[in-house]
């Protein structure tokens, strides 16, 4: 019969892996959160887009006084629509409002703006 040795491990080796185990849950930690941060600042930077593109828009309707409902689809399957909608106490006053709205049903931006013309052309 073999007699097995009782081996015996030294303090400074179990406060190195304890160490080590702690490093590296804090660098596990830290590249999670990175992880986090760059998958929002992407979903963030569409927003950014869109609410640049209705700008645009809004500015196009104005200017070419296209006072009219309309949709369009972007390529990245997102859904932008312009909305005109009558004020009735006043009628030479009205809402445009815009919204770009993404496959899933999610609204990456939106906007409202008052309008107040002269005449209203509907085309």
């Amino acid at each position: 019969m073999k007699k097995i040795k009782d081996i015996s491990l030294s303090a400074s080796s179990i406060i190195e892996v304890t160490t080590s185990m702690l490093i590296l849950s804090i660098i596990f930690a830290i590249a999670a959160m990175i992880i986090v941060n760059a998958s929002k600042s992407s979903s963030r930077l569409s927003q950014i887009k869109y609410q640049g593109k209705l700008d645009s828009i809004c500015t196009e309707t104005l200017g070419a006084k296209a006072y009219f409902d309309d949709e369009y689809i972007d390529g990245n399957e997102v859904a932008i629509s312009k909305k005109i909608l009558p004020d009735h106490p006043l009628p030479r006053l009205m809402t445009i409002e815009l919204k770009a709205i993404d496959s899933q049903g999610h609204l990456l931006a939106g906007k409202k703006a008052m309008v107040f013309t002269q005449e209203i052309e509907k085309l």
